[in-house]
C-alpha cells in the first residue's frame, strides 16, 4: 500500500513538472512595446487656467487580437498645476493614461500607460524632432502631433 500512495506521488509531482513550460517566467519579459498612434495635443488658454488637451490611439501587441480590435482611442483634459497622479480612462477601460511629471510644457512630457488591473504599465518621453509643435495666433494657441509610431516599452 505504502509503495502504491508513493508511486502516485512521485507521478503526479512528474505530471505537474510537466505541466509548466520549461521557459516559465512569472515577469513576462516577452512583452512587446504598445504602439502609440495619432498622438497629438493642443494648448489653450484663453482664460485661466491654461489648458491641454491629449489624444491618442493604444495599439496592443500583447493583447493576441487581431490588429484592427486591439487598438483603444484614449483623450485627456489637462489644466496647468493637476497633480501628476491623475489617471485618464481609454475608451476601453482596461488601459489608462497619465502624466507622472505632469504636464507644464506641451513641447515635452511624459507619458504613461498602464494597465487598469495593475498587471503592465510602460512611459516615454514626448520631445525631440518627432514631436512638431507649432504656435498659432489664434484658439488653440499650439498644436503639436507625433511623426510615426511612438514605443511605449512595458515593464
Amino acid at each position: 500500500m505504502k509503495t502504491a500512495v508513493l508511486a502516485t506521488s512521485i507521478l503526479a509531482a512528474a505530471a505537474t513538472a510537466l505541466a509548466v513550460p520549461s521557459n516559465y517566467n512569472s515577469k513576462r519579459t516577452d512583452l512587446r512595446p504598445l504602439a502609440i498612434l495619432d498622438l497629438a495635443g493642443s494648448t489653450y488658454s484663453q482664460t485661466p487656467p491654461t489648458s491641454q488637451v491629449i489624444s491618442l490611439t493604444i495599439n496592443d501587441p500583447n493583447t493576441g487580437l487581431p490588429s484592427t480590435t486591439n487598438a483603444t482611442d484614449c483623450n485627456a483634459a489637462w489644466s496647468f498645476g493637476e497633480p501628476g497622479s491623475e489617471k485618464f480612462p481609454c475608451d476601453d477601460p482596461s488601459y489608462t493614461i497619465s502624466f507622472p511629471d505632469g504636464l507644464f510644457n506641451l513641447e515635452n512630457f511624459t507619458l504613461e500607460v498602464t494597465r487598469a488591473d495593475g498587471a503592465q504599465s510602460g512611459t516615454a518621453q514626448v520631445s525631440g524632432v518627432d514631436w512638431g509643435c507649432a504656435k498659432h495666433d489664434g484658439y488653440p494657441e499650439e498644436t503639436c502631433g507625433w511623426v510615426g509610431v511612438l514605443q511605449v516599452p512595458l515593464h
